[in-house]
């Protein structure tokens, strides 16, 4: 139980949801990284945080999702997501409130091709 609460609060705890992880479709309760801008090129749709991108890949490919975002869904309804450039939830982040969708992460403080890890915060 401690063990539980010590993942929620430090970001890296997953969320209940019906979707499927990683099936190539960004479903509700999904965070998803797109390859290209405007939700274009291969897709990696997670439920939960992420401390380290290098070992997920773009859907049906064995590029490495880390460092090659380009747009993104939020389709959690209950947590913002921050996207971070190094592991573990260190370095440059931006934030994207629940259910927001972002064609273009070149102008975000993340920059485009730069995502190493993401995190679920302010949960409710």
């Amino acid at each position: 139980m401690i063990a539980a609460a010590a993942l929620a609060i430090a970001g890296f705890a997953g969320t209940a949801s019906a979707a499927t992880e990683d099936n190539g479709v960004c479903e509700l309760g999904e965070f998803c990284l797109y390859q290209h801008d405007d939700y274009k090129g291969g897709v990696h749709d997670f439920i939960g945080s992420d401390p380290n991108h290098y070992n997920d890949y773009w859907y049906g490919t064995t590029a490495s999702v880390q460092k090659g975002a380009s747009s993104l869904k939020n389709r959690v309804r209950s947590c913002s997501v921050r996207l971070w450039s190094g592991a573990s939830g260190t370095g440059r982040f931006s934030g994207f409130d629940p259910l927001t969708w972002t064609p273009d992460l070149s102008p975000w403080n993340i920059g485009d091709n730069s995502n190493v890890s993401h995190t679920y915060v302010y949960c409710s």
